[in-house]
C-alpha cells in the first residue's frame, strides 16, 4: 500500500504521540471530569464556617487556661493557708475542666474532618468505578493508536491527542487524590484515638482533684490549725519514709534483713494508722488517719537508693498484670485521698515537702493489704512509728506499703 505524504505525516505524528503518552489510555470521559475530581477533593477543605467557629472557641479556651495558670502561680506565692489552698485547688479543677473542653473540641473538629474525608472518598471511589467501566468499553473499540489514526485530518488528530493527554492526566490526579485522601483519613483516625485516650486521663485527673478537695475539707473541717497540722504530718511522713527505705536497703545489702516469699494477691498486712497520719488517732478516735501509702519503684533501688526512682502507681493499678494492693468494691479512684506527684498539698510550698511519693488510699481500718505480684517481703518501722512492708518482685521492680497495723 502506498501512503500519501499526508498519511505518512499522520502516522509519524501518531507514533510520536504514543511515545509521549507512554502509558495506556485509561478512559474517554466528559471534559468536566477533571473539575469533578477537583470538587470532590476540594470539598474536604470547604468546612471553614464550622471550623472557624470551633477554632474561635478553642482559642478562647486556651486564653482562659493561660489566665488560670497565672492565678495558680500567684496563689502559690502567697502564704500557705487553708483558704489559699482551697483557692488553689479550685483553680486546678477549673484548669483541668478547660483542658477537657479543649480536648473535646479537638475531637469534634477531627470528627467533622473525618466525615468530610469519608464523603470525598465515596465520591472519588464512585468516579473511579465509573471510569473503570468506561475503560473496559473503550478497549473493546481499540487502543489509543487506533483512535488517533482514525482522525479525518491533522486538526482532529491534534485535538484527539490533546484530549487523550488531558484524560490521562485526570486519571493520574484521581489516583493520587484517592491515595492522599485515604492516607489523610487514616492519620486523622489515629489522632482521634490518641485524643480519646488523653481525654480519659484528663477525666481521671479531674476525679482525683475533686476527691482531694473533698478529703481536704473533711479532714480540716475548715480549720486553719488543722490544715497546718496536716501539712506538717505530710512533710514528716515523706521524711520518715525516705530514711526508713534507705536504712532497710542497707540492711538487705549487708544481709541483716531477712525476707519471706510472697505470692501475687497474698495478704501482707492490714490497713492501719501507724506513723505520721492525719488526723492522728486518739482514745476518742482510735481509727482516725487510717490509710495505705502505696509506692511503686520500677528500678534497682539497691543501686539507685531509696526514693530516687519511685513512679506513679496509677498505671500499674490499671494494668491487669498486677493485683490491686487492696480490695475495692468499686473503682479504686474513689478511695484515693492523695494522688502521686506534685499534688496541691506538695505544691503548697511547706518546708521539706514538694512531691508525694505514692498513692494514699483509704478503704477501711483493718482491710487486708496485698502484694501486687510474687516476690520477697521485708518488714520494718520508720522513725515516726509507721509500720511498712517492702516487696522485691525482681531486681528492677519493688513496691512499698506504709501505715500498716
Amino acid at each position: 500500500m502506498i501512503f500519501s505524504s499526508f498519511n505518512k505525516a499522520l502516522l509519524v505524528s501518531g507514533i510520536v504521540a504514543i511515545f509521549l503518552l507512554r502509558l495506556p489510555l485509561s478512559i474517554l470521559a466528559d471534559e468536566d471530569d477533571a473539575q469533578y475530581i477537583d470538587n470532590s477533593y476540594t470539598n474536604v477543605g470547604q468546612q471553614q464556617g464550622n471550623e472557624s467557629d470551633l477554632q474561635k472557641k478553642l482559642d478562647e479556651n486556651r486564653q482562659e487556661q493561660e489566665r488560670v495558670n497565672k492565678l495558680l502561680g500567684e496563689t502559690k506565692q502567697k502564704k500557705v493557708t487553708l483558704q489559699n489552698e482551697i483557692v488553689y485547688q479550685d483553680n486546678q479543677i477549673r484548669l483541668t475542666i478547660l483542658k477537657i473542653e479543649e480536648t473535646k473540641g479537638q475531637i469534634e473538629s477531627l470528627t467533622e474532618q473525618i466525615n468530610n474525608l469519608e464523603g470525598a472518598l465515596t465520591d472519588l471511589s464512585k468516579l473511579y468505578t465509573a471510569r473503570a467501566i468506561e475503560t473496559y468499553k473503550l478497549k473493546r473499540l481499540g487502543d489509543s493508536l487506533a483512535i488517533l489514526l482514525t482522525a479525518n485530518n491533522i486538526t482532529e488528530f491534534i485535538s484527539r491527542f490533546n484530549y487523550l493527554q488531558r484524560i490521562q492526566e485526570n486519571d493520574r490526579q484521581l489516583l493520587l487524590k484517592m491515595q492522599s485522601t485515604q492516607s489523610n483519613f487514616e492519620d486523622k483516625r489515629a489522632d482521634i484515638e490518641k485524643l480519646k485516650s488523653k481525654l480519659e486521663q484528663q477525666e481521671k485527673a479531674l476525679e482525683n482533684q475533686k476527691g482531694q478537695k473533698t478529703q481536704l475539707l473533711q479532714v480540716t473541717k475548715n480549720d486553719e490549725k488543722k490544715y497546718q497540722e496536716l501539712l506538717e504530718t505530710l512533710r514528716a511522713d515523706e521524711d520518715s519514709i525516705q530514711k526508713a527505705l534507705s536504712s532497710l536497703i542497707s540492711r538487705i545489702v549487708s544481709g541483716l534483713a531477712t525476707g519471706s516469699p510472697v505470692t501475687k494477691g497474698q495478704p501482707i498486712g492490714l490497713e492501719g494508722n501507724t506513723g505520721n497520719v492525719f488526723p492522728r488517732p486518739s482514745s476518742s478516735c482510735p481509727k482516725c488517719g487510717a490509710h495505705l501509702h502505696y509506692m511503686v519503684m520500677p528500678c534497682d533501688i539497691v543501686k539507685n537508693g531509696g526514693l530516687s526512682c519511685h513512679s506513679d502507681p496509677a498505671p500499674y493499678m490499671d494494668n491487669g498484670e498486677y493485683a490491686k494492693p487492696m480490695d475495692f468494691s468499686n473503682g479504686w479512684r474513689i478511695y484515693l485521698t492523695q494522688a502521686y506527684g506534685n499534688t496541691s498539698f506538695a505544691q503548697s510550698g511547706t518546708a521539706g515537702y514538694s512531691f508525694h511519693s505514692g498513692l494514699d488510699l483509704s478503704v477501711s481500718y483493718g482491710v487486708a493489704i496485698r502484694s501486687v505480684a510474687d516476690g520477697t517481703v521485708y518488714y520494718g518501722t520508720d522513725s515516726g512509728g509507721g509500720k511498712y512492708a517492702l516487696v522485691k518482685h525482681r531486681d528492677d521492680f519493688w513496691t512499698a506499703y506504709w501505715h500498716l497495723q
